[in-house]
């Protein structure tokens, strides 16, 4: 009997891991993929400048 609750309990802390381990990896990956649509990439410097001068429309634009 003890043994059986023992058992239980080491699946319960090893599921535990797991779901704090992909937790971890989904903030990650959330992380990046917000970077990658922050509206920087594949301009230039001066055109991020502009947009940024300008207010940043594109930034709030159609959420």
């Amino acid at each position: 009997m003890d043994e059986w609750s023992k058992q239980g309990k080491d699946n319960r802390e090893s599921r535990r891991r797991v779901k704090e381990s992909k937790r971890g990896e989904e903030k990650k990956k959330r992380r990046a993929r917000k970077r990658k649509s922050s509206g920087t990439r594949g301009y230039g410097e001066d055109e991020v400048k502009r947009r940024r001068e300008s207010g940043g429309e594109m930034k709030h634009g159609a959420r």
